[in-house]
């Protein structure tokens, strides 16, 4: 940004230093000179853009493409869009932007379902349930299927999701064994889903939403 206002201010030094005809103008008096200047940095102004204004218009259509195009690519491998990504949805194409906040924000409420699973059946019965839940009519089937298969994916690689017992039942006579250790069982689970819970931190969603998402 530096570079480019001395650039200007260069354009604009040697089109003053270039003009031809300054006795054009009445130098002598405070209008005169203002007029000069006035003019003559305007043609300065109209002689200089900014790489990006210079760019040309299909070479910026078409760099928007490649990002439009990777971005659908995350979705449909259920992969996390970054807050920048989110971002450029929102400024180029609202309602994609909204497709993609809300298979987010499902994907993070199964996997919030997930570190409360007391066994391996009740959160594979959760994962099924999600999934089972998406209507073929739905717009979003492909990505939420994608999503929900990433969070499942990165759930049973993740320490908590082997820690748990296989069935409700093996989970009911570890308590009996150990009243106690359900407590352990919250606290460790909860810093083992760490990693997993940050694949789409809620934060990011809501600092990358515009305004209008924050109304009722």
């Amino acid at each position: 940004m530096i570079y480019y206002r001395k650039e200007l201010f260069m354009q604009i030094y040697l089109s003053l230093m270039s003009q031809k005809n300054p006795s054009s103008y009445d130098l002598s008096s405070p209008q005169g000179r203002m007029l000069y200047v006035r003019e003559t940095t305007n043609a300065a102004f109209s002689s200089w853009t900014s790489p990006l204004q210079r760019q040309d218009p299909d070479t910026q259509e078409e760099k928007k493409q490649e990002m439009l195009s990777r971005i659908i690519g995350k979705l449909k491998s259920g992969k996390k869009l970054s807050a920048k990504e989110l971002d450029f949805l929102r400024r180029t194409d609202p309602i994609l932007y909204a497709h993609a906040l809300r298979v987010q924000r499902m994907a993070e409420a199964l996997k919030q379902q997930l570190s409360h699973a007391k066994s391996k059946q009740e959160a594979n019965d959760m994962i099924t349930s999600a999934i089972a839940g998406v209507s073929d009519k739905d717009l979003d089937k492909e990505y939420l299927l994608a999503a929900y298969n990433e969070v499942s994916k990165n759930f049973h690689k993740s320490p908590a999701y082997q820690r748990l017992p296989n069935t409700p039942e093996d989970a009911k006579k570890r308590k009996t064994n150990n009243p106690n250790a359900h407590f352990t069982d919250d606290e460790d689970t909860n810093d083992d889903t760490d990693d997993l819970l940050s694949w789409t931190p809620l934060q990011e969603i809501i600092d990358a939403a515009p305004t209008l998402e924050c109304q009722g």
